[in-house]
């Protein structure tokens, strides 16, 4: 028989969680200092972090504090053998029962993500409406020793690559020796990717790439938990700011020229151009040429992520008093390059992930709505937009006088 038949079962809670674990034979090896425990969100509240007092980026921060206030414990490392991965998204199944351990809470993995794969023909759906994989026709590869799961349905996304698969190597490098892991499985790799990888002493001849067509069969696989793992993607900060520490510290010796010792000027803003690489159209700004005008004209410049060496973009960034941006992966940079940030919101996402960042590294975060306009796109008030520049300055040498 080739179609295997899938269970997924997320097992969102503590204890169903466990459960399945012994059910199973998974290890699960959790990375006690990530824990971070339930409070009220009153509680949960951090004074330091609005960089705006306006209504829009206090009901924001708020939706935030409530979703921090969960608390986060299910962070760790999980252990298990016997399995099929296959998929470059890096589904694991139990080779036997067909269970998606990855399809459980914590590791990256949504309903909709097997779904999607349904739809695309990479699942199948039987008689009975069961997901199962078609193993006819896949090269089976059968691989000893001990390997890491690093891809999951963000892997292709550079900003996942901050918040989720560097978290999954910090996770690795914390618990277990990484140059003992005889491969790590990723999906196609960009030359983009490697410095994260670099960083974490991950060579590159020990990384295989995962596609549609392999069925690896693992002995031993360790396959780290995401932190963004949450709806709305909210990161449990005292971890974060201890993997933004050192990726902040590693990257400022990226890209090294003759005259790096010599001070540059600061500038008092900078605004991040997006490009939609791997969003959905409809969230661009359609009068961003005027929006570029005013930060000239305020003394600061327009940056193009696409357009700049990696070093030299987050050199603009540490030389920045306020980074502004459409809400996007670009601004994930500030882990790296800390900055105050005024995020500019298009489409209602409710992305958590900048205020996660900008509280992991100790810095501040406002909010700004656009407006939509009919036949797609968004518009940004450009005078709404000039205050709030001005107010967040004035908030910056409030902040820097006491």
């Amino acid at each position: 028989m080739t179609l295997l038949p899938i269970t997924v079962l997320p097992c969102a809670n503590d204890k169903a969680f466990t459960a399945c674990c012994k059910k199973r034979g998974l290890v699960f090896d959790a990375y006690g200092p990530a824990a971070e425990a339930k409070q009220s969100p009153a509680a949960r509240a951090n004074a330091a972090l609005p960089l705006l007092d306006t209504p829009y980026t206090n009901n924001w921060l708020a939706q935030y504090y409530k979703r921090q206030a969960r608390g986060a414990n299910r962070i760790g490392l999980m252990h298990t053998g016997g399995v099929w991965l296959t998929d470059d998204w890096g589904l694991v199944l139990d080779k036997t029962t067909g269970f998606a351990i990855t399809g459980l809470s914590g590791f990256g993995w949504t309903a909709d993500q097997f779904d999607y794969m349904a739809r695309q023909g990479h699942l199948k759906r039987t008689q009975d409406d069961v997901l199962a994989l078609e193993s006819k026709g896949l090269r089976r590869v059968q691989l000893p020793g001990t390997s890491a799961l690093l891809s999951f349905p963000g892997a292709y996304t550079y900003g996942h690559w901050i918040t989720d698969i560097c978290a999954r190597l910090e996770l690795l490098a914390a618990r277990q020796d990484i140059n003992g892991i005889d491969r790590f499985f990723l999906p196609k790799v960009s030359a983009w990717m490697f410095p994260f990888l670099a960083a974490y002493g991950v060579r590159q001849d020990r990384i295989i790439e995962l596609d549609k067509k392999q069925l690896f069969e693992l002995d031993d696989l360790i396959i780290p938990t995401t932190l963004g793992q949450h709806h709305r993607g909210a990161l449990p900060t005292r971890f974060a700011a201890q993997m933004y520490h050192r990726l902040a510290s590693i990257s400022a010796h990226w890209g090294r020229l003759p005259n790096w010792g010599e001070k540059r000027p600061r500038i008092p803003l900078a605004l991040v151009k997006h490009t939609a690489l791997t969003s959905a159209p409809g969230r661009e700004i359609r009068n961003f040429d005027e929006v570029a005008a005013l930060v000239e004209d305020l003394g600061g410049r327009v940056l193009d992520p696409l357009k700049l060496p990696l070093p030299a973009f987050l050199n603009r960034l540490r030389e920045s008093d306020l980074v502004i941006g459409q809400d996007s992966s670009a601004l994930h940079n500030l882990a790296m390059a800390p900055a105050d940030l005024l995020v500019i919101q298009t489409e209602p996402r409710f992305n958590m992930l900048h205020a996660s960042i900008q509280e992991a590294t100790g810095k501040r975060v406002g909010f700004m709505e656009a407006q939509p306009l009919e036949g797609g796109g968004w518009q940004v008030n450009i005078r709404r937009l000039k205050t709030l520049i001005r107010r967040a300055g004035e908030s910056q040498q409030h902040v820097s006088q006491r």
